[in-house]
């Protein structure tokens, strides 16, 4: 019994990282936004990239992280696209593609 569950664990992939307080945006909503923002990247040649977070701002307003990243945290090159509901439907509104700070030492 416990040798199954260790290889059905094995199997599953993990998703990104969500982070919500709004009971309002279901898993139907957080898969919708998921779809526009890779079909979005698929589309302006960036390719398949990783999405890795997910930050519900509100019932209607959706931050989706995605491309190069450090578990949660964006790296150089990583890409925020905010996705809005607005008139019952999903809509990307805005995007930005992160920039570290120069300044700014990584110890690894």
């Amino acid at each position: 019994m416990l040798s199954t569950l260790l290889a059905l664990a094995s199997c599953a992939t993990s998703g990104p990282a969500i982070y919500s307080d709004s009971a309002t945006v279901s898993t139907a909503d957080i898969h919708t936004a998921i779809a526009l923002v890779q079909q979005r990247c698929i589309r302006e040649k960036h390719g398949t990239l990783p999405i890795y977070r997910i930050d519900v701002d509100r019932f209607d307003r959706v931050f989706v992280h995605c491309g190069a990243h450090y578990g949660v945290a964006d790296a150089a090159g990583a890409f925020t696209f905010i996705v809005e509901r607005k008139q019952g439907s999903w809509h990307i509104t805005g995007m930005s593609q992160y920039t570290p700070n120069p300044e700014r030492v990584i110890v690894t």
